[in-house]
């Protein structure tokens, strides 16, 4: 798989191998043009100071603009040619990469998840900024002193001196930066996701006082990104300052170097001018890689991590289509646990839900009730067992195709930022009708018709123009919409009213009418008096399961068994 990944990275790199192959090409120009500044210098030190000629002048000037102008020209397209190749990429890789974001979070904790979008952008716009720029000019480098060794050998053996030490201090600025830029890279994804994660609880934050302290955490978060900065920077720049010093000095030692060669009439004073110039072109890559190299660390760690990303994503590429199931449940020695964790918080699960039968499912807070329900619709991926629907286990369905199939109400009701009407439609562009009888089948229409607009109110993201109630009967409408042959519900009335309950019990009924397999988690009893089935979970495992009769029949039994045993003890004891 790890294979695979790879190779869909290069797939998209190698769709724009054209494309790079014109910037190597422009850079190649552009660098040759560089040379016309120094070459117009030699003839005019030369040439027209020592002829006079105003024409030869005049020539040369249109000349070397014409040629500046060009080289200009290149770089303009150059650029442009840099975004176009950041939005191939983008195109190309963008889908995969959300799509191991999304699986990412089934298998792994879902904290700084979303970071991986971030790291694809950080790396997209690298494709089309000017650092990249640099390794497209450094190779043309040694073309450039090659140029001025035929000026004069001692020239050039001091240019190739000059670029070897700008080398090794590129690389000292690499040795000496990349661990406190990359520990910097880190905290600052970490302060991000804690902001993130604030923003999210704001109104615990603000309402219990908690702000103040979490101000302080976050401070002190971003106070160790800010000291991996501090150090990084500091090194950095006492590096880049030795290197400009060097060039300087470089080009001085140059150009008294070239003085005193024309003064012993081996070379001429225009090609003293031209080798200070040329010198100063050959070396700017250097500098430039040291003065963005904080930028290519940065990219290299969002490069590790959204690799690392993709590592994990597993693609397990198109399926076959399989047709529509009745709604028949199994559920066979299933072991389930959050992501990313290894022990199981709910083991030898068994049970089964036909079609028109409705399951109520409880116990005892932290007995493994939301993880149930996750892993059965596929939020979570079971440490072991299997989840079948009409004799296939669901991880063998295509999400895209399984996902119609199933009504799901999660224990927090997300909406997406858009109209009620879109979010009840799960975003399918599905016809008025359907997204109406959605809303009656919910028993929510009224309510709708009575907002502003009606089914085009706008709800805002996360649904915050919307109570917790408001949120969760819409979230009803939109488990209910289509034709759903799996209803799963997690404490669907947690935020409802009398009428919300009222309206809860009848959508379950007429869903048990149309035949559908609907599983419920509620501590309610009279949203339990409607199930068929009871399964009851303690922490660890099934405590009981059957017709719900048969069940309140064994937990009563169970009860007063227990009760005759204390007060069996009590007696002895006294």
């Amino acid at each position: 798989m790890e294979e695979k990944k790879y190779k869909k990275v290069q797939e998209a790199l190698k769709a724009c191998a054209d494309g790079f192959f014109m910037v190597g090409a422009f850079s190649f120009f552009i660098n040759m043009f560089a040379l016309a500044v120094p070459i117009y210098s030699m003839q005019v030190y030369n040439k027209v100071l020592p002829s006079g000629s105003l024409e030869t002048l005049i020539v040369l000037t249109v000349l070397v603009v014409v040629l500046l102008a060009a080289s200009a020209g290149l770089e303009v397209v150059r650029s442009r040619i840099l975004v176009r190749i950041s939005h191939r990429v983008d195109t190309q890789l963008s889908d995969v990469v959300v799509r191991a974001i999304f699986a990412t979070v089934v298998t792994a904790p879902r904290e700084g998840a979303v970071q991986g979008m971030r790291d694809f952008d950080t790396v997209r716009q690298f494709f089309s900024g000017q650092a990249l720029l640099v390794f497209f000019d450094l190779p043309w480098s040694p073309l450039l002193i090659g140029v001025i060794f035929l000026l004069h050998p001692l020239l050039g053996a001091l240019a190739l001196f000059g670029a070897v030490i700008l080398l090794g201090a590129a690389i000292t600025n690499e040795m000496v930066t990349k661990k406190p830029l990359e520990s910097a890279n880190c905290e600052a994804v970490s302060t991000i996701g804690a902001i993130g994660n604030g923003v999210r609880n704001s109104e615990v934050l603000h309402a219990m006082g908690m702000l103040g302290s979490f101000r302080r955490r976050w401070q002190i978060q971003r106070g160790t990104m800010l000291r991996y900065q501090e150090i990084g920077s500091d090194r950095a720049a006492a590096v880049i300052a030795v290197s400009k010093f060097l060039r300087m000095g470089l080009q001085t030692a140059l150009l008294a170097t070239g003085a005193a060669l024309a003064v012993d009439n081996e070379i001429t004073s225009g090609a003293m001018i031209a080798s200070s110039i040329i010198v100063g072109r050959a070396l700017a890559p250097f500098e430039s890689a040291m003065a963005t190299w904080k930028q290519i660390i940065t990219v290299r760690s969002a490069w590790y991590r959204l690799t690392a990303l993709l590592d994990a994503y597993r693609d397990a590429g198109p399926r076959t289509t399989l047709p529509r199931p009745k709604g028949l449940l199994d559920v066979m020695d299933l072991a389930v646990a959050p992501p990313g964790v290894r022990v199981p918080v709910l083991r030898g699960i068994n049970f089964s839900v036909q079609p028109g039968q409705v399951l109520g499912i409880t116990g005892p807070s932290g007995s493994g009730k939301s993880c149930l329900v996750r892993t059965i619709v596929r939020s979570w991926l079971p440490l072991a067992g299997k989840v079948r629907l009409d004799r296939s286990d669901v991880h063998q369905w295509n999400q895209d195709d399984l996902g119609p199939y199933i009504g799901y109400i999660p224990q927090d009701v997300e909406l997406f930022g858009g109209m009620i009407a879109e979010n009840i439609a799960r975003f399918s562009g599905g016809s008025d009708e359907a997204i109406i009888a959605a809303a009656k089948l919910a028993g929510v229409h009224d309510m709708i018709l009575r907002m502003p607009q009606g089914y085009d109110t706008p709800i805002g993201p996360n649904g915050r123009n919307l109570s917790a109630g408001q949120r969760q009967r819409i979230g009803l409408a939109r488990a209910l919409y289509g034709d759903p042959v799996l209803i799963v519900l997690d404490e669907p009335n947690s935020n409802l009213d009398q009428d919300g309950d009222r309206a809860l019990i009848e959508a379950l009924l007429a869903m048990r009418e149309r035949g559908c397999a609907v599983l419920m988690v509620s501590h309610r009893p009279s949203v339990l008096q409607v199930a068929d089935l009871l399964l009851v979970l303690h922490p660890g495992g099934m405590f009981a399961f059957g017709p719900k009769d048969e069940v309140l029949s064994q937990i009563a039994a169970t009860a007063a068994t227990a009760a005759t045993a204390v007060t069996a003890v009590t007696r002895s004891v006294g």
